[in-house]
């Protein structure tokens, strides 16, 4: 699926984004699809959009985060004066995120078990 994206986009920076947006709206569609409720869905997609940005900020894609990269962000959060419980939900969002898109073989298998 990502792969047929890049084929559409010019600069690497397209690239990511049209990838990791892809791979979101693919991620969401599983999530709807196992009836979480929209709430959740409108959570999933804005910690996942805020994630992304983060990434592309740092010139990485989804698919090469590491815990570092993680951890960094969510310390980020933190540090900007976000609630605990919000950072945790974040971290929970990524942590389901990563566990799908290896699943679907988007990512490596140590973005998936080891890193998040």
């Amino acid at each position: 699926m990502a792969r047929k994206v890049l084929s559409r986009c010019s600069s690497a920076n397209d690239q990511r984004v049209a990838v990791s947006t892809e791979l979101v709206e693919s991620f969401l569609r599983s999530k709807t699809a196992k009836n979480c409720s929209a709430s959740t869905i409108a959570s999933y997609r804005t910690d996942m959009k805020l994630f992304a940005s983060h990434v592309h900020a740092i010139d990485l894609d989804l698919a090469q985060v590491q815990r570092r990269h993680v951890e960094e962000w969510l310390a980020g959060g933190l540090q900007a004066g976000l609630a605990a419980a919000t950072v945790a939900r974040r971290f929970r969002t990524l942590i389901q995120f990563y566990a799908w898109a290896h699943e679907e073989e988007e990512v490596p298998e140590k973005i998936g078990r080891a890193h998040v």
